[in-house]
């Protein structure tokens, strides 16, 4: 058999996939081995930003990513004919032998007991909060000299802390339904895991990396845990503190693939009812995932990417102490950022604008 790994980025303006299928080298002197790789299959799937007049206000129907999610699994699972498991099958048969997600940061995915979204997910680039985030940096910052300090200072709009105090604040009804507040990468993570299903698996909860922990505005880099006090300090009632998910380690699996999602995805046929457990790493953000896939991995190493931000990052073996955001990486190191709100859309304005949407 041939085992097959599908990565999948859930971004602003759609969901891609990849098929990748590892291999190795040695070196010619016999001294490394050195991975390698085939990439087998690629998809994606569009989506927009709900229509909103109110400034400042970005936000997407989490439903809108499950279904993109779906579509690229399909067409992957189709094109590939893949297999869930190795039972009568020929060596050359592709087998899917796990998954891991990429979600765009920042996001406020508020859920119900029943992990269904309450309102629509608030984006990264939802900056209604700004009033909210000025509230955090102010009562967090006792002293602009003070280090502990220095990294609530980077509490920006977008990121996700915020975007709670403005839903208690202004949204008290739906704040008061909420079971669980989760990043986009997080919620997938849960979808695939059966949270939706018709039988959802027992005691299902859900779980995070450290990478996109820290853009939450929640985590504190240097302890590698969540600041308590500013949990409190935006919900005093608690419940700010029981939906934040579980933290993982890099290299911890968060589930299993479930049933009801081979089938719908074309990995078993409808009488089909079992398979070899697919694993679901915990995965990431999607600037720790994009510094793994260019291996930007070692301190020295710097990355520009050019999307509907622009953001350049580089890997630290510790916590950041200079005006940069204070990221965790994801594989246990650190990732400081710099990052501006709009990128490629001024781009594409100036591209229709003069030159018909033509890249010369």
């Amino acid at each position: 058999m041939l085992p097959v790994y599908i990565g999948i980025d859930v971004g602003t303006q759609g969901t891609k996939a990849i098929a990748y299928h590892p291999s190795s080298r040695t070196t010619e002197d016999g001294s490394d081995v050195v991975m390698t790789g085939t990439i087998l299959a690629r998809a994606s799937k569009g989506y927009d930003v709900l229509p909103t007049t109110v400034d400042g206000r970005a936000e997407q129907d989490p439903a809108d990513w499950v279904d993109a999610v779906r579509h690229v699994l399909k067409e992957i699972v189709s094109g590939l004919s893949l297999a869930p498991h190795a039972d009568d099958i020929v060596s050359e048969k592709y087998i899917l032998s796990g998954i891991g997600i990429s979600g765009q940061q920042h996001g406020m995915v508020l859920l119900d007991r029943n992990f269904k979204p309450l309102p629509p997910a608030k984006l990264w680039c939802d900056v209604e909060a700004s009033e909210e985030s000025e509230w955090i940096r102010s009562t967090m910052d006792a002293s602009q000299t003070d280090p502990e300090a220095q990294q609530w200072s980077h509490v920006l709009p977008g990121f996700t802390s915020p975007k709670v105090l403005w839903s208690i604040r202004n949204e008290p009804d739906i704040w008061n339904r909420v079971r669980w507040c989760v990043l986009p990468h997080d919620y997938i993570n849960l979808v695939l895991r059966g949270a939706h299903d018709d039988c959802p698996p027992p005691n299902i909860s859900p779980t995070t990396d450290r990478g996109d922990a820290s853009g939450s505005g929640l985590f504190d880099t240097k302890s590698g845990q969540y600041n308590e006090r500013l949990i409190s300090i935006i919900d005093p009632s608690g419940r700010y503190e029981k939906s934040i998910p579980k933290i993982l380690n890099p290299l911890d699996i968060c589930g299993y693939l479930s049933l009801q999602w081979m089938h719908k995805i074309g990995l078993l046929r409808k009488e089909e009812k079992t398979g070899l457990l697919i694993p679901i790493s915990v995965g990431s953000g999607d600037n720790m995932c994009s510094a793994l896939g260019v291996g930007c991995v070692q301190p020295g190493m710097a990355v520009i990417s050019l999307g509907t931000s622009g953001t350049i990052f580089g890997v630290s073996h510790s916590p950041p102490s200079s005006e940069v955001a204070p990221f965790a990486d994801a594989t246990g190191r650190f990732l400081p950022l710099v990052c501006i709100m709009s990128c490629t859309a001024v781009l594409n304005s100036v591209l229709e604008s003069f030159f018909n949407g033509k890249e010369s």
